[in-house]
């Protein structure tokens, strides 16, 4: 079981369990600041579990998950 982080909630959720509510409004608030590997992590779900729902939810857009994923390298490098 993990308690995740920002709406202290706990997920011990395995593959094919129904999305809770607590669930979609983490990926909700997380989605544009965390990358879909780390919201896959927090709540024990796949990559691709969290790529349809957010789908589903209407939070995809033209920005996509390599362009996430290279601006936070950047950041790390060079601490911005």
């Amino acid at each position: 079981m993990k308690v995740i982080n920002e709406l202290k909630i706990e997920s011990n959720h395995t593959s094919g369990e129904r999305w809770t509510d607590e669930d979609a409004q983490f990926l909700k608030v997380n989605y544009k600041k965390k990358s879909i590997k780390e919201i896959a992590d927090i709540l024990n779900r796949s990559y691709k579990a969290i790529q349809a729902k957010a789908d589903k939810l209407g939070l995809t857009d033209t920005e996509n998950e390599e362009i996430k994923i290279n601006e936070k390298i950047l950041k790390n490098l060079y601490r911005i």
